[in-house]
This record gives structure tokens, C-alpha cells and sequence, in this order.
């Protein structure tokens, strides 16, 4: 499907299923988020269970080719989701149906540096994890980065075998996101193709990076505007519809829980009742929609009549 902002086409590049919302964000269990109204398929399924997927941002602004969140990858060392383990994805090849070969990406933009959007950075040859896109430049904001740096230098403390469930996720994650640095960011830094930068702004014709920090130290959204047309990108911000009705339902891998929630909150008051289309990351295709004031002081997120 594409989307189209003015002069410019957004097209989603699917991944893979992320089946694991309920895991993410805790309080996104099926019990309450069938006592959401308005949420119904394809955000849930039958029994209100969540529903998801990994996906990237193709967009097409002028003579520049943007790719936003470049997917968890192949061929990767992810030990907290056993399911993209060494995963084999055909991503590549829905990109090359969207008209796009990796040598045609300009530029490259992580929203963040967690291990579903930085995958596809690098791909596995045989000398070893190289840049997927040769001719790109990959913008990572440098608080990020630093951050991400560090934390790949720490040892990974594995919990006791009796030790809470939550312990476990939590120490998987950690040994994932220090593979995903080594496997997924370093061989493009080494390679000379990153830029770090410190500020946000336009990187694109129409393409502006936003501020939205909790979820990670300097997580990133998008806003794509082209004439009268506005499509915001929510990055992980939200990773399900249900947390519109519900800002405080915050994720477990959120490094400040309260600062997240306080971006949803900003997000939602300034975009509410605009025509501003909003497409989140990880929403279950097609993924888009738009903010309405429910009347109560809450918010529904409004998929309706928008269809690729």
C-alpha cells in the first residue's frame, strides 16, 4: 500500500508479525482491551487479543529516498524472541517490490536503536555483518547512539533460576540489544556511514525528525508534511492503538516509563481532532488513523475511511 502526503509517498514495508504486544506493554491484556469500544480487527483478534507487526517506512520525497526503521533483519542473535532468532524474512524482496534496491536508499533513520528498527542497517556476507544500503547515510541521533554504545560495553547479569519471569525478559533483552549494536550498528559505523546528530529538523524534503523521549533516551517520531497534507510517524511512542485510550499503559522496555507516558499524552492534545493522518510503527496494517477527541477528556484513534 502507499500512502500519499502531498508530493511525497510513504509506502510500509511489512517485516514480520510482532506477536508478542501483550509482552511489550503489560497492561495491554485482552480483558481491557475489550473494554475499548472502538478497537476492534485488525488491532485485535476475536478474543481481544493484541495484534501487531514489525515494520519499515519507505518515503519518497523529490529526488531523495528515505528508509525509516529498517526491521529486526536477518540472520540475527536475538535470544529474547526465539521467533526472529536467525530469522530468514523476504523483507529485501518486498522492498525490490516497492520499486526500491538497496543501493537507491539516501538515507537511513532509526527512530531508535532498539533491535526492531536498526536490523536491516547491516546484512550477514561472507566477510562477516556489512552495511545493507551502500550508498546511504544512517542518521542516529547522537544521545541515542551514546547510549546504545555504552550499554553494548556492560556484561549482561543473567538472574538466579528461580528468580521472577520479568528478570528473565529483562536479561534476554539486554544480551539482544548488545548483539543488535555489534551485529546491527557498529559495522555501519566502521564502514563510515554514520552521522550522529544532536538536533532535530528536517533531514528530507518534508521529512523532520520530532523529539518523543521515554521510551528510550532520545527516541525519535516523524512528521511528514508535503502542502496541506500531515502524516505523523509515532516510532515506538505507541506500540498499540489501545495506549490512545490509555497513555499511561506504558512499555516494559521503556528506560523512564513517566516520560513516555507524558509523550503519549503531548502527542495525543496536539494532534487530536487535525487532519493529521497517524501511523504507528507497530499498529497492525494498515496502521494508520487519526486522533478524535472521545468527549471525556480521552481519545480514540479513528482508522476509519482512511484506506491505502
Amino acid at each position: 500500500m502507499t500512502i500519499t502526503v502531498g508530493s511525497i509517498t510513504v509506502d510500509p514495508i511489512y517485516e514480520q508479525p510482532l506477536d508478542a504486544v501483550a509482552v511489550v506493554v503489560p497492561d495491554a491484556q485482552a480483558a481491557a482491551l475489550k473494554q475499548i469500544p472502538w478497537l476492534a480487527p485488525p488491532f485485535i483478534d476475536a478474543e481481544g487479543n493484541p495484534q501487531g507487526v514489525v515494520q519499515s517506512f519507505l518515503v519518497r520525497t523529490g529526488d531523495t529516498v528515505v528508509l525509516i526503521d529498517p526491521a529486526v533483519g536477518d540472520d540475527k542473535d536475538i535470544s529474547v524472541v526465539p521467533e526472529w532468532n536467525h530469522n530468514t524474512t523476504g523483507f529485501l524482496d518486498r522492498l525490490a517490490g516497492a520499486g526500491v534496491q538497496p543501493e537507491d536508499i539516501d538515507i537511513v533513520v532509526s527512530t531508535h536503536l532498539h533491535l526492531d528498527h536498526v536490523g536491516w542497517a547491516t546484512q550477514l556476507t561472507e566477510h562477516g555483518w556489512k552495511p545493507t544500503f551502500p550508498n546511504a547515510r544512517y542518521l542516529f541521533m547522537g544521545v541515542e547512539f551514546r547510549h546504545w554504545a555504552n550499554e553494548s560495553k556492560q556484561t549482561v547479569v543473567h538472574p538466579a533460576a528461580d528468580a521472577p519471569e520479568l528478570d528473565h525478559v529483562l536479561a534476554l533483552f539486554q544480551e539482544t540489544q548488545i548483539s543488535t549494536f555489534e551485529q546491527s550498528v557498529r559495522p555501519v559505523q566502521e564502514a563510515g556511514q554514520i552521522d550522529l546528530i544532536d538536533e532535530y529538523g528536517e533531514i528530507a524534503p518534508g521529512v523532520t525528525l520530532v523529539s518523543t523521549p521515554g521510551h528510550t533516551p532520545a527516541h525519535t517520531s516523524v512528521s511528514i508534511r508535503s502542502g496541506d497534507d500531515h502524516l505523523f510517524l509515532t516510532g515506538d511512542a505507541f506500540h498499540h492503538p489501545g495506549q490512545v485510550a490509555h497513555p499511561e499503559w506504558a512499555a516494559l522496555s521503556d528506560v523512564d516509563g513517566d516520560q513516555s507516558t507524558a509523550t503519549r499524552r503531548r502527542i495525543l492534545a496536539e494532534l487530536a481532532d487535525t487532519p493529521t493522518i497517524v501511523l504507528g510503527n507497530h499498529f497492525a496494517q494498515p496502521s494508520m488513523g487519526r486522533i478524535v477527541s472521545d468527549g471525556t477528556g480521552g481519545y480514540i484513534f479513528d482508522s476509519s475511511g482512511l484506506e491505502a
